[in-house]
């Protein structure tokens, strides 16, 4: 049996191997030792130890010539296997329905696909009269929870969006002017949230809140929607403090580091 000092020990290269992993990024894809051990706040001859190790299980490669070290292709496997078992409706099941115990409302994950938003994933709320997207449907981005997508597309999307799509009026709250819509966009990439009243359904009004990756995109929305009487202010407050609870943890199951 392990005595309680080698238990720590082992659960210490445990922690100064995931730190030296965590040194490779986007940014920095390939890493000197030296650098290694510097970023990892680690001896050299412990860095070059771990990395050892590492390589001959096929998790980093050492380029000779350069005599640098990057991830290797056994991590693009994992990654496979982890990205099939964490689809994004899957990730988000379990703070969707706390997020519709907490508030009463249906809750519902939207994506961008392509001119539009589709909704992927949703929980119904619980109240009598309650609102329900169809699942795999795909509505505007202009108004509604869209709108929150769109307010943080690539600028070069926009663009095209504006110049592409023709908006329609739904109800009388529709926007229909471009110059107000992109300062409503402004308006939420600033606050982090969106909130609309009667946008695309003149009885519905939603909450939207951003869910982030681990590049720091956006992608995806987690809304709630219901009557509009239901909306008034205190409750969307209220909503929207639920929804940001809920999207930080989504966020972070995806990557996403504040």
């Amino acid at each position: 049996m392990q005595t309680d000092a080698k238990r720590k020990d082992s659960v210490r290269v445990v922690e100064r191997t995931i730190d030296i992993l965590q040194t490779f990024t986007a940014e920095k894809q390939e890493l000197s030792l030296s650098e290694v051990a510097l970023a990892a706040d680690l001896p050299k001859t412990t860095a070059y130890r771990i990395l050892s190790t590492l390589e001959q299980r096929n998790l980093v490669v050492l380029d000779t010539q350069q005599a640098k070290y990057r991830l290797g292709y056994e991590f693009i496997r994992m990654g496979s296997v982890a990205q099939a078992g964490n689809s994004l409706p899957r990730v988000a099941r379990a703070d969707m329905e706390w997020v519709t115990k907490q508030t009463g409302q249906t809750c519902n994950l939207y994506i961008r696909d392509g001119m539009e938003r589709r909704c992927i994933a949703q929980v119904e709320g619980t109240e009598y009269v309650r609102r329900f997207s169809f699942l795999g449907a795909k509505y505007p981005l202009y108004c509604g929870a869209g709108k929150l997508l769109l307010a943080y597309a690539e600028p070069a999307f926009r663009e095209m969006y504006f110049h592409t799509v023709k908006l329609e009026r739904y109800t009388e709250n529709t926007v229909m002017d471009r110059d107000t819509l992109e300062r409503e966009l402004d308006e939420i990439r600033s606050a982090g949230y969106s909130a609309t009243r009667g946008e695309r359904d003149a009885l519905t009004a939603m909450v939207s809140v951003p869910l982030v990756d681990y590049t720091g995109r956006v992608v995806a929305t987690i809304t709630v929607s219901g009557p509009v009487y239901l909306f008034t202010e205190k409750n969307v407050q209220q909503y929207r403090a639920c929804l940001t609870k809920a999207a930080g943890n989504i966020s972070s199951k995806l990557g996403y580091r504040s």
